[in-house]
């Protein structure tokens, strides 16, 4: 039989733990290595200074299958 401050301390373990899981998943997620496949171009972020490369690129490629995918988070 358990006492209720051991249960309660189990919990607040058990939070903590699930917590800093949290953290090192995001942490991970956000700041982690992006790698690309051999041969494949490296992954950008599109802003307002580089969208004409992304349109020259696009446009150089009119005699290819071409996809633009864009993703968001909401």
């Amino acid at each position: 039989m358990t006492s209720p401050g051991f249960a309660r301390i189990a919990v607040v373990i058990g939070i903590g733990i699930s917590g800093a899981v949290l953290v090192a998943v995001a942490a991970s997620y956000k700041f982690g290595p992006r790698q690309t496949p051999p041969g494949q171009p490296p992954l950008v972020y599109l802003n307002n200074q580089n969208l004409e490369e992304l349109r020259a690129a696009f446009n150089a490629a009119a005699d290819q299958t071409r996809v633009l995918a864009m993703l968001s988070p909401t």
